[in-house]
This record gives C-alpha cells, sequence and structure tokens, in this order.
C-alpha cells in the first residue's frame, strides 16, 4: 500500500513539475513566458485600445514603461518587484521585464522576456544583478548555495506572476465592452 501511495505521489509530482516547465522557454539566454490568443473577435485597433488601457491600469505610469506603441505592436518595460529576500530581509530582489505585444486581426501573442534578477539592498545602496538563465533552478549557479536556493524561489515567484500577468491580460481581452461603463 506505501508504495502504491509513493508511486502515486511520485507521478503526481513530475506531472505538475512537467506543466510548470511548459509555461516558459530559454531562448537567447532570456526566459520567455508565450501566450497566443486566438479567435479574440476584436480587430487590431480594438485589442491595441485595450492592451493600452489595461497597462494604463497596471502601470499607473504608462509613459514611463512604454517603449512602443504602434497599432499591431506594444513594447512595455516593467519590474517584478520584491520577488524573494536573502540574508534575513536585509535584501530584496527584483525582476526586470519586457512585454512584447504583437497583433493581428483576431489574434495576439504576449511575450514576457526576463534576462536578469537583481538583488537589492534594504536599507543600504547594494545593488548586484545576475542571469536568470544561469542560476537555479535552470542553470548552475556559481554563487553559494543559499544563493542558489533564493534564485530557485524567486524564480518559482517570478513564474507565478508571469501566468497572473497573461491571465490579468486575457481576462482584459476577454472582458466585455459593456462591464466598463459599469462603475
Amino acid at each position: 500500500m506505501k508504495k502504491i501511495i509513493m508511486v502515486t505521489l511520485c507521478a503526481m509530482f513530475m506531472c505538475a513539475f512537467a506543466k510548470s516547465q511548459e509555461t516558459y522557454t530559454v531562448e537567447n539566454g532570456a526566459v520567455v513566458f508565450t501566450k497566443v490568443f486566438e479567435n479574440t473577435g476584436k480587430s487590431v485597433e480594438e485589442m491595441h485600445t485595450a492592451m493600452v488601457a489595461f497597462f494604463a491600469r497596471a502601470y499607473n505610469d504608462v509613459t514611463s514603461t512604454e517603449k512602443l506603441n504602434q497599432n499591431d505592436h506594444l513594447i512595455y518595460k516593467g519590474v517584478f518587484a520584491n520577488t524573494g529576500s536573502y540574508q534575513m530581509g536585509n535584501y530584496t530582489i527584483d525582476v526586470p521585464y519586457t512585454l512584447d505585444v504583437a497583433i493581428k486581426e483576431n489574434r495576439m501573442r504576449v511575450q514576457i522576456s526576463i534576462t536578469t534578477g537583481a538583488y537589492r539592498g534594504v536599507y543600504n545602496a547594494y545593488s548586484s544583478e545576475y542571469n536568470i538563465v544561469e542560476a537555479a533552478p535552470l542553470g548552475i549557479c556559481k554563487q553559494t548555495k543559499y544563493i542558489k536556493k533564493e534564485t530557485a524561489n524567486t524564480f518559482e515567484v517570478v513564474q507565478k506572476r508571469c501566468v497572473d500577468l497573461l491571465s490579468s491580460i486575457e481576462t482584459e481581452l476577454t472582458q466585455n465592452e459593456a462591464n466598463n461603463d459599469d462603475w
């Protein structure tokens, strides 16, 4: 009976791990989370307007994060702040990202690209960056074992935040326009 339970738990863990691995790819030294929205039922202009409105609400100051604003292509810069802590909270880890939105008639592709993580001192001016692809859990980190644990934990948080961001974008895209007037 114990063997059956252990085999079942191992199988469940492996399925969950495999599913989490499917949410991103490693391309050109960056971790890229991609989601394609098919059959949106919206024109390029409608999706563009919805995304600009979403980013204005999500980032509070869209002009400082916006890097490209074309009808069929949007690029924004952002930071997942406080994704982890180090040395009993004296340092925090922030992860900057680039969000690339490509729009075509009735479909849209969103990519979140991450190349670095940044240690930042909470009580001092210390800062240091590390390459996401070379750090744990994706690569062999050349740092101490303790930092490997923190970069691995940070990656899990970043992965969840990327999935949540993509889900929020999907909600914005599928939201009925009539609901926008219901304040």
